[in-house]
């Protein structure tokens, strides 16, 4: 039976903390899209802020093939494809509401 001892452990450990935050500034935008992009692409967004690790301030596109997208929040076009994206949202949502009284 293997036996690790405490240097290999720890070393271990610090190994997997130093991949976990890797990963999480990787998750962070940077900068954002030069270029305006189609909501027909758009599946979804999330909301960056500035107030913990990330410098700036950010919505996050996802496409439907999975990539992220980091947009200027204060463009007129990233808030339109956010309603949009909303609006689709709510019309789905009256759709499938359930008629009250059955």
């Amino acid at each position: 039976m293997a036996q690790f001892n405490l240097s290999t452990v720890c070393l271990v450990l610090l190994l997997s903390l130093s991949l976990c935050s890797l990963q999480a500034d990787a998750a962070c935008c940077t900068k954002y899209s030069r270029t305006e992009f189609p909501v027909r692409n758009i599946k979804g967004f999330s909301i960056q802020n500035d107030l913990g690790r990330c410098n700036i301030n950010a919505v996050i596109f996802i496409t439907l093939r999975g990539r992220k997208l980091c947009a200027d929040p204060a463009k007129p076009w990233v808030m339109e494809i956010i309603q949009k994206l909303k609006s689709t949202v709510q019309n789905m949502n009256k759709k499938h509401k359930p008629v009250q009284g059955q």
